[in-house]
């Protein structure tokens, strides 16, 4: 796969990685496409892990413990998904899993700090909300508390004419 841009541009950021893997934070967006090849480039550049994780939100109207088995057998496809691309072009993969909660943001600081990860790769979808741009709460809740690095992928602003 090659990759969409030069991860050289980042300089040190990714010379001397201190933990073992990156989390690959999918949260079923357009921009997971870039954030899975962003990660698959540094994480062959500097011999590191992957733990793909992909966060499903429970509607705040169901009980936590609710089942759907609709959302999560899409969601096990698409993580199955990336799992392959990822294999597929030689890397390795420490854990795939999903997660579902309530706040994926919650949910993906978690699992970053149960897995021990040295950064969280997570996309940001161009999205307006009331005539503005908006980030949601997944992005914002994971760069206020995940006690690792951060690395945001904001999908290009859409083309409004196409």
């Amino acid at each position: 796969m090659k990759g969409l841009l030069d991860i050289s541009v980042f300089g040190r950021f990714f010379q001397r990685p201190q933990k073992k893997s990156l989390l690959v934070a999918l949260l079923g967006d357009v921009v997971d496409h870039e954030v899975v090849d962003l990660a698959l480039s540094v994480s062959k550049k500097n011999s590191l892990e992957i733990v793909l994780v992909h966060a499903v939100e429970i509607p705040r109207d169901l009980p936590l413990d609710a089942d759907l088995p609709d959302e999560r057998k899409s969601g096990w496809e698409y993580v199955r998904q990336v799992e392959a691309l990822l294999k597929n072009n030689r890397c390795k993969i420490e854990y795939t899993g999903l997660v579902m909660a309530r706040d994926a943001g919650v949910a993906i600081v978690k699992e970053a700090s149960v897995r021990d990860v040295g950064s969280i790769f997570v996309g940001l979808p161009y999205k307006y909300r009331q005539g503005t741009f908006a980030l949601g709460t997944a992005v914002p809740n994971i760069l206020k508390n995940a006690n690792c690095e951060v690395v945001v992928v904001r999908q290009k602003i859409p083309n409004k004419n196409a």
